[in-house]
């Protein structure tokens, strides 16, 4: 972080006085997806477009990455106040952390802890996109959580083995529901909308929370204001602005939903 300094001169005595910039958080917002795909175009195989500190992290970052058929993608190199979620948009992988290994499919998620690494092989017949989410806690709750959680475990939850539970306004699947080595509580599931059907009106909580669209058209209600997302879109929700999700589209919609709690 850039250190300013002012100097103030008076009666001869130089006073120096630092000032840090102020942080500037990321904003409640809905990505669409047509900006935030990977064009092929650019021969690039990673599109950034969530980076910076938020009302609960000292930095957030969320990536779309392509892996060509037959290639494999290493994240490695943990940082110890730092943890990882993968979900896999398309495509078929095998995924390996330390001596698990598991087939994961399209709306697999994988959630690593700083002392693990990640191994994604593109084991199908088309190319495989994945969405890569990393946290970082700021500094001083970090050290307190490392020291204070000493069996929490990293995971590979795939798709075909997560249980759909029925409900009148669609279903639901549970995925993660836990403390990590830096967060009290991570919070994972999807939900299904039936057409035409709200999750909920319009409320607010302490939790910032990341909802990803697996298909379907939605309406997100962000403070006030009223923003349509397709499939492959992305919504970050600060820490107690109001909001709400309704399906919008012609049939069923879909989509993760995850908050944390912090220590």
């Amino acid at each position: 972080m850039k250190l300013i300094k002012i100097f103030l001169v008076t009666w001869s005595i130089v006073f120096a006085v630092s000032v840090l910039p102020a942080e500037i958080f990321i904003e409640s917002q809905v990505l669409d997806w047509k900006d935030i795909q990977i064009k092929a175009n650019e021969r690039s195989k990673t599109s950034e477009f969530l980076n910076g500190p938020t009302d609960g992290f000292q930095a957030l970052k969320l990536s779309l990455v392509d892996i060509p058929i037959g290639e494999e993608l290493f994240l490695g190199g943990n940082e110890a106040n730092m943890e990882l979620l993968v979900i896999v948009k398309s495509g078929d992988t095998t995924q390996m952390i330390a001596d698990q290994s598991k087939k994961m499919g399209p709306g697999s998620v994988s959630l690593i802890m700083p002392q693990d690494k990640i191994r994604v092989f593109n084991i199908g017949k088309t190319l495989t996109t994945i969405y890569v989410l990393y946290w970082k806690v700021r500094k001083k709750s970090s050290i307190e959580a490392i020291k204070s959680r000493t069996n929490v475990s990293s995971h590979l939850i795939n798709w075909d083995e997560i249980e759909f539970i029925e409900t009148e306004k669609g279903g639901r699947r549970n995925l993660i529901r836990e403390p990590t080595s830096m967060l009290k509580e991570f919070e994972m599931h999807v939900t299904t909308l039936n057409q035409g059907k709200r999750s909920h009106l319009p409320h607010t909580h302490v939790e910032e929370e990341i909802i990803l669209v697996r298909f379907g058209e939605v309406e997100e209600h962000i403070d006030g204001q009223l923003h349509d997302a397709g499939a492959g879109s992305v919504i970050f929700l600060r820490s107690m602005i109001p909001h709400g999700i309704r399906n919008i589209g012609a049939g069923k919609a879909e989509y993760y939903a995850f908050k944390w709690t912090l220590n």
